[in-house]
């Protein structure tokens, strides 16, 4: 059993108590207690430790060369380890690295009186800030070479998402005790799906506030959102995937459905940031058929490179808009889809009730979303005007699709009935920032924003307070969900339940100033 660890780093022995019982208590398997957090002597807490129960207890003191907080040697903090031990926790960390340098007859000798003659099992770590060890499967194997009671970690910071699958096969492959723990926002994957690798242990924060490595994910998300317990070999794969991407609200919105319809399926929001890591990720997703790799979306910057990708399999549509927003993996066939143009089309006429025939539109930006946008907006034969900071891209779009394209400056001077936001501008964290000013903006024209979080942009907000009728990127959002639900499991969700959660995730997410 993968044992779900929530890492404990207050500093007060009086705190990192009452954290720890509130793990165990919310469902965290073990905890682990970095003493190296605590003010004053790691000691302090010795006394105290069957309050939690030492059964369950990993006891950390980090060293600073290894991204922790004590300036303890090697040989003080083996001894203060040993005491550990000796108290009954269930297993001690030692960094493996420096047993690795110490020798090997050193370092057998240390073990011995830190784990009390085998009392306590052992976690042999190392954690690296630089990106993916050249010799990763050496060392694990190295750090593995220790005893029946010892358990191999290593945790570096992942530049490559790929490196997740790498991490997760190498843990599959092995049937000694590992920890292998890509950190970082492009980790989650190594981290959610270590269950799926009979990996050892994953470790998480005890809440969204306290993580005490980059990339750690909450306790709650763990057992709620991406639904750890749950998980099992059958279960699919799916997520977003693009850059950024932390401010999508997929994962909390499909993991929902999934739970929802006892579907077997984990969504997970995967930063890609560019091209060749795209074709890297989407090839091993192919190939590594233990991954069951079903579904992903794909968001900014990746639309069109994805098509690029996935070439012929790409359905008609996909292939015309030039852009995909949808991922399907079926058995050894891999196809794409495009939702866009029915979220944008549906969300737009469910606001203005009525035809989009003979409207003029003006469109800003030239990327996917735009690029179905504008296919959507020709099949209704509206009058479309392309605006984009790239002059090129606006062009090679607008001739594509028979409309005109004007130069980026020009946008503030449109008379067009409606106005549709297709860049990134506004999308959070960068709340502030607006496509146009406000001053560019007339009473009479229907302002649609395709940003979905936050719900109200700045661009919206300053459009409500010149007079004119808005469209939230939400409503577009949904529709196009709901179709690449349909596409990746054959169920037709509940519209209603999809914004609901939808809605409830954004608002938690809210600043003061979009409420």
């Amino acid at each position: 059993m993968t044992a779900l660890i929530a890492s404990i780093a207050a500093t007060s022995p009086t705190k990192m108590l009452s954290e720890a019982l509130l793990a165990i208590e919310r469902g965290a398997d073990m905890v682990e207690l970095r003493l190296d957090a605590l003010q004053g002597h790691p000691a302090k807490l010795l006394n105290h430790l069957a309050e939690v129960g030492g059964e369950r207890c990993l006891i950390t003191l980090r060293s600073i060369s290894e991204g922790g907080q004590s300036p303890l040697s090697f040989c003080e903090r083996a001894t203060i380890l040993r005491d550990y031990a000796e108290a009954g926790a269930a297993f001690i960390d030692i960094e493996g690295e420096t047993l690795i340098e110490a020798g090997r007859a050193t370092s057998h000798g240390l073990l011995a009186q830190a784990s009390h003659e085998g009392q306590s099992g052992i976690i042999l770590s190392t954690h690296s800030f630089e990106p993916r060890p050249i010799n990763l499967e050496s060392t694990i194997s190295q750090l593995g070479d220790y005893g029946e009671r010892t358990v191999a970690k290593i945790a570096f910071n992942c530049t490559d998402i790929t490196q997740n699958i790498e991490a997760l096969d190498l843990m599959r492959r092995t049937p000694e005790a590992r920890i292998i723990i890509c950190m970082g926002e492009k980790g989650v994957m190594s981290r959610v799906l270590a269950k799926r690798s009979s990996a050892f242990g994953t470790f998480c924060s005890p809440d969204s506030g306290n993580a005490t490595a980059p990339g750690q994910i909450s306790l709650a998300d763990m057992l709620q959102m991406y639904g750890f317990r749950r998980q099992n070999e059958d279960t699919e794969l799916f997520g977003v995937i693009g850059s950024p991407v932390a401010h999508s609200i997929g994962p909390s919105l499909f993991n929902a459905l999934f739970q929802s319809d006892n579907y077997n399926g984990v969504y997970l929001p995967l930063r890609i940031d560019n091209r060749d890591e795209l074709f890297r990720f989407l090839s091993a997703c192919q190939t590594t058929k233990w991954l069951n790799a079903k579904g992903f979306s794909v968001t900014v910057p990746h639309k069109e490179a994805a098509l690029e990708w996935i070439g012929h399999r790409a359905d008609p549509l996909a292939q015309r808009i030039g852009a995909t927003n949808t991922l399907l993996f079926d058995g050894a066939d891999t196809k794409a889809f495009n939702t866009d143009l029915l979220g944008a089309t549906k969300a737009i006429q469910e606001a203005i009730g009525k035809r989009l025939s003979s409207l003029s539109v003006a469109v800003l930006g030239a990327g996917g979303v735009a690029r179905a946008i504008v296919a959507g907006l020709h099949d209704h034969v509206c009058k479309i005007t392309i605006f984009n900071r790239n002059q090129d891209r606006a062009s090679l779009l607008a001739s594509e699709f028979g409309c005109d394209s004007q130069p980026w400056a020009k946008r503030v001077d449109t008379e067009a009935d409606i106005v549709i936001n297709c860049t990134s501008l506004g999308m959070s964290p960068n709340i502030d920032a607006s496509p146009l000013p406000a001053g560019a903006l007339d009473s009479g024209q229907i302002i649609f924003d395709t940003v979905y979080n936050p719900l109200r942009t700045r661009l919206l907000r300053d459009a409500q307070t010149r007079g004119c009728q808005t469209i939230d990127g939400l409503s577009m959002y949904i529709h196009q969900a709901a179709e690449q639900y349909r596409v990746w499991t054959g169920l037709s969700p509940n519209l209603v339940l999809m914004r609901r959660f939808a809605l409830g995730k954004l608002q938690s997410q809210a600043s003061p100033q979009e409420h």
